[in-house]
């Protein structure tokens, strides 16, 4: 079984701040990133995003995906959101990473106790861009189940 091209993994961005969002893809772009980004405001939004429960005409986003967190978000905040991601045999084979202002250990060991891929710290973005770059680069990914 072929592993989908790196370009072809989504993306999934959760994050409210619409400067944090342009931060990121220019973030992407410089680190010439290709693939597909989507972004959630909150974690009900990439819920449905994931489920494709928002438009029965618009198919769900390819899994896995990648997709990182902040975790001050409304409606459902980025903890809550990896809970359920967690709890869904589905939706848990997705890639998680927290990107966070907090530095509080707590939000750190809980993050890294339900089992996400990475915490950083939204100090230097550009750097987390090349890092992904890298990883959607080596690592070999699943072709998505049949739905």
């Amino acid at each position: 079984m072929m592993s989908p091209l790196p370009s072809s993994v989504p993306i999934l961005i959760l994050e409210d701040n619409e400067i944090d969002r342009e931060i990121a893809l220019r973030s992407f772009k410089k680190a010439d990133i290709r693939n597909p980004v989507h972004f959630a405001a909150d974690g009900i939004e990439a819920l449905e995003m994931l489920k494709s429960k928002t438009d029965p005409d618009t198919e769900a986003l390819q899994q896995p995906c990648l997709i990182i967190t902040d975790l001050n978000l409304p409606r459902m905040d980025g903890m809550s959101f990896i809970e359920t991601l967690q709890s869904d045999d589905t939706l848990k084979q997705n890639i998680t990473f927290i990107l966070s202002t907090s530095e509080r250990p707590v939000d750190i060991e809980r993050g890294f106790a339900l089992n996400i891929s990475g915490y950083f710290l939204k100090d230097d973005i550009s750097q987390i861009a090349e890092f992904l770059k890298t990883y959607l680069g080596l690592c070999k990914f699943p072709h998505a189940p049949a739905a």
